[in-house]
């Protein structure tokens, strides 16, 4: 009597059989920098640069092959325009979702005022620190939590897995954004546990009794291929 390989029986990872939601998590294109002296928090909806645009046509390239039933974006410009990217290639309209938009550091700051002023300048400076140790939002102390952006993350990519079983959906958005939703699903306490490259693919697997399984992560040979590649 042949044996099947252990494991192609193991639920843990949905290799048993189970029909599964692929989430093509899609980090956006490069976006345009602040223009020098512009507060941060009046910079949060900048559109893509030139390469960000030349990002977005590798990644949709590379996404051709794949038959994407929705194609779901950030409400913010960088995201939707390297969703379009990915759409026209399916004839697909992008469905923007503010939930899906990139964690708010500056809630708590007067829309006039430095964040480093707010806080102060050493105590922002030590924020800065500790979050390079422990990569948690709440540092900063002047923002959205990293909680209530996994809520809202959670709540959104979740949404679209329960409204497309067993298919494949690019969700577009941002670096913080994706590994909210992955970090809240392994159980890592840090918010932030790895860096997405710009228009990088992160493709998770959703059973419908709510188990996830990682199939990759911050697949990039798309850009390297095209000489495109940044952070």
């Amino acid at each position: 009597m042949s044996a099947t390989p252990f494991i192609n029986h193991l639920p843990a990872v949905l290799r048993d059989g189970t029909e599964v939601t692929r989430i093509l998590f899609v980090r956006h294109g490069q976006q345009e920098p602040a223009p020098p002296g512009t507060l941060p928090q009046a910079w949060m909806d900048s559109p893509l640069t030139e390469l960000g645009r030349a990002q977005a046509r590798a990644v949709g390239e590379h996404l051709t092959g794949e038959r994407l039933a929705a194609v779901a974006s950030s409400d913010l410009q960088r995201a939707r325009q390297t969703a379009e990217a990915i759409a026209a290639h399916h004839s697909l309209e992008v469905q923007a979702f503010p939930g899906l938009s990139e964690i708010d550091c500056y809630s708590g700051v007067p829309a006039d005022v430095w964040p480093a002023d707010h806080v102060g300048a050493d105590a922002w400076v030590a924020a800065h620190e500790t979050f390079a140790r422990e990569g948690r939002w709440e540092v900063f102390g002047c923002g959205e939590s990293g909680a209530a952006l996994r809520d809202r993350a959670v709540a959104v990519v979740d949404s679209l897995v329960d409204k497309y079983p067993g298919e494949s959906i690019a969700v577009v958005c941002h670096g913080g954004t994706i590994n909210a939703y992955v970090s809240h699903w392994l159980g890592v306490a840090a918010d932030m546990f790895f860096l997405p490259a710009h228009a990088s693919v992160s493709v998770v697997l959703a059973a419908p009794d709510g188990r996830r399984a990682i199939e990759s992560l911050n697949d990039r040979h798309h850009l390297s291929a095209a000489d495109v590649l940044t952070y």
